[in-house]
């Protein structure tokens, strides 16, 4: 069992960073410190991240960013006493950096104990990640790992008890939904109605959902492909055959007869 806190000392840390007024104050003060190149083998991400919740293909956005201005916003990390550097802020940079092979990225350190750490990165996802299971993963860390009771959780993310408790309860859901979710396949609504269901029964539910998105795009598909062949015309000219792609269907059939009139022999 996780060492239990000291409730006052935790009641005084809620009711100071209650919200986003941790976030706030900390990133007003970020100017000060200087910002320098830190080694990739250095750093290590807080683990009230997980990083399976941050597939590749939820990555491509920043990764083109990346490419085009490179990293405009510094990873923000705490200095550990083994020597490495946590990150509390800028772990999907991190991990774009990591995927482009860099040796180093920009990063500020800055001093922060630990339980006000931990009040920084739950305002953080509730400001800047918009994927429930992101948060999910972080309550139940600080629940397991470092004792904070439900109760506690619920003062510091403003939840109420109920609310606390069906965030847990989004770890139960089995990996290959979660994965769904964070591609943006499956909405958490529709996920968590999967978690009063069997395990066979999620598992039907998430293949026909699956079926009917792919059978929706082949059929959007199959709808550009027809609208586009119905603007392209052929016509004989000097014994070669020549392909007229219009800019509409209406305009293929307007047109087409003059063009076509004007080259038959």
């Amino acid at each position: 069992m996780p060492k239990r806190k000291n409730s006052t000392d935790l009641s005084s840390l809620i009711k100071k960073y209650k919200g986003l007024s941790v976030v706030n104050e900390i990133e007003s003060n970020l100017n000060k410190e200087p910002k320098t190149e830190i080694g990739l083998q250095s750093l290590v991400p807080s683990d009230l991240f997980d990083e399976k919740n941050y597939p590749k293909e939820t990555l491509t956005e920043l990764k083109e960013s990346v490419e085009h201005y490179g990293f405009l916003r510094p990873l923000i990390v705490v200095r550990r006493k083994d020597g490495k550097n946590e990150i509390i802020n800028g772990v999907k940079r991190y991990l774009v950096a990591k995927e482009r092979n860099r040796k180093s990225i920009p990063a500020l350190t800055i001093p922060l104990e630990e339980r006000k750490k931990h009040a920084y990165i739950l305002g953080i996802m509730e400001k800047e990640d918009k994927d429930p299971l992101v948060r999910t993963h972080a309550l139940k860390r600080l629940k397991n790992k470092y004792g904070y009771q439900e109760e506690e959780l619920g003062l510091l993310t403003d939840c109420s008890i109920s609310q606390i408790k069906n965030l847990l309860r989004r770890d139960e859901l089995p990996f290959e939904i979660k994965s769904l979710v964070h591609q943006g396949k499956l909405s958490y609504g529709q996920a968590r109605v999967l978690l009063n269901l069997s395990k066979e029964e999620q598992n039907s539910l998430v293949t026909k959902t699956r079926e009917r998105k792919l059978s929706v795009r082949a059929r959007e598909k199959e709808k550009r492909e027809r609208k586009h062949s119905q603007r392209k015309r052929k016509v004989t000219i000097k014994g070669k055959t020549v392909t007229i792609l219009f800019e509409s269907e209406e305009e293929a059939k307007k047109n087409y007869p003059k063009i076509l009139s004007s080259f038959s022999d």
